[in-house]
């Protein structure tokens, strides 16, 4: 009896070592735990990002206007009003690249004028490798190819406020490498790239007087990018 219980554990073994071998083999040809980042990040927000995108594809289709792509820092806007102009907002609060590269298609079928895209700082806090993350900007930017992008610099955030209950950070230094070589890419492609970052950064932080929660931009903040973008209208 001892001996047959035996045979049935060393075979239970067996085969949990095969599993996890298969497991661990299509874990490599996925692209390592980068994989299962971008799968945990595309279901993060689902609710939003289904809703949002539920939205613009049953809007009636206005063609040729300028749009502002990207995540709730283009989201949180009223772009029309702070320009004056038609300005379609294709922003989604939390949105990736990874997110944004599935529903780009919608953005291409406006047949946007000009396309101002910010995306990238929400990667970061999902984990997700910049040269990953580079890797579909350059898709998303293929996509684009018929409109004039003009591509904004990511943001700083203020870990004094946003993230001093939380008891975490957000690395600005790794934002500070995310702009670098998506202003890389953009000279690639000969893209226009427009600094934000420099103008909301103090001491290493978004300033705080350009935001109140230490992510997103105020009023104020705002008023900032209206002045930096205005020429590229």
């Amino acid at each position: 009896m001892k001996t047959k219980l035996g045979v049935v554990l060393i075979l239970s073994l067996l085969v949990n070592l095969v599993l996890a071998s298969m497991f661990g083999v299509f874990v490599y040809r996925k692209g390592g735990i980068s994989y299962f980042s971008t799968k945990a990040q595309t279901v993060s927000f689902s609710g939003t990002y289904l809703n949002r995108v539920s939205t613009f594809e049953r809007l009636p289709r206005a063609l040729g206007h300028i749009v502002f792509v990207g995540d709730s820092i283009i989201d949180q806007c009223e772009w029309n009003e702070l320009f004056g102009i038609p300005i379609l907002n294709r922003g989604i609060g939390g949105d990736t690249t990874v997110h944004l590269l599935n529903r780009i298609d919608e953005v291409v079928a406006l047949k946007p004028s000009k396309v101002f895209l910010m995306i990238g700082v929400n990667d970061i806090q999902g984990h997700l490798p910049i040269t990953d993350t580079i890797a579909r900007y350059e898709r998303i930017l293929a996509a684009l190819k018929d409109s004039k992008v003009y591509i904004l610099s990511p943001l700083p955030v203020n870990n004094h406020i946003f993230f001093k209950d939380l008891g975490r950070t957000l690395d600005n230094g790794k934002v500070l490498e995310l702009d670098r070589q998506i202003q890389t890419l953009a000279a690639k492609h000969a893209i226009p790239f427009i600094d934000l970052y420099s103008h909301f950064v103090k001491d290493g932080d978004m300033d705080p007087e350009y935001t109140f929660d230490g992510i997103h931009p105020n009023g104020k903040g705002y008023l900032i990018f209206k002045e930096v973008i205005q020429p590229y209208l």
